[in-house]
């Protein structure tokens, strides 16, 4: 049910329906209350830091998320590959750009247990990123063409559209070269538009 919950979430904040996303949220909690799974409070926790985190709302972050601490008996292992998505978009919007690149390999590790294959997207997605900010523009490049790679033979796009506040430049310039897929790249930068209008509404809002 949480996991249906934070869908309809995602796609209403794409809507631009905030109103709507906050009610979902609302429903998690009496979702939780309800069957009394208390132990779930985290998973929404994670639900709330995912929005937030690409929303740049990083104050509004659970705060065991923004500092990465997971060692606690709060989580599962197989939420661990979730947690690292937030953790390393905090890190990424905190400007820790070494300290991403130094626990990159960590996160494709745990990602590569079950495996967990969006985790990884999302973590080479960050690795081209924090290049491009330190202007390694090879390996940012190569980063996002592996990311491409991993995610297009499932149209995984919304991984792109929530970073391209970092990756646009990268994927424009793949568009623009035409080194990669077009039809792909043009549907990332499509989707994004909307995504942005939402980025700049929604302060405040969660």
């Amino acid at each position: 049910m949480i996991c249906a919950l934070f869908l309809l979430v995602r796609l209403t904040i794409l809507n631009n329906n905030y109103t709507c996303a906050l009610n979902w949220f609302k429903r998690m909690y009496e979702e939780l209350e309800q069957n009394k799974v208390y132990m779930l409070i985290h998973t929404i926790d994670m639900c709330i830091g995912f929005v937030n985190a690409f929303f740049q709302q990083s104050g509004k972050i659970p705060d065991w998320l923004a500092e990465g601490d997971f060692n606690s008996n709060r989580l599962n292992f197989p939420t661990r590959a979730f947690s690292n998505i937030i953790y390393g978009r905090v890190l990424l919007i905190k400007g820790e750009y070494l300290k991403l690149l130094g626990i990159a390999e960590h996160f494709r590790g745990i990602a590569s247990v079950f495996p967990n294959i969006l985790a990884n997207i999302y973590t080479t997605i960050y690795l081209a990123a924090v290049n491009e900010r330190i202007n390694r523009r090879d390996e940012a490049v190569e980063a996002i063409k592996q990311a491409l790679n991993i995610a297009m033979p499932d149209k995984g796009y919304m991984p792109f559209v929530e970073n391209c506040d970092y990756i646009k430049p990268l994927l424009e310039d793949l568009y623009t070269h035409g080194v990669f897929n077009c039809k792909d790249i043009l549907r990332i930068l499509e989707l994004y538009k909307p995504y942005q209008k939402a980025k700049e509404q929604i302060e405040g809002a969660f």
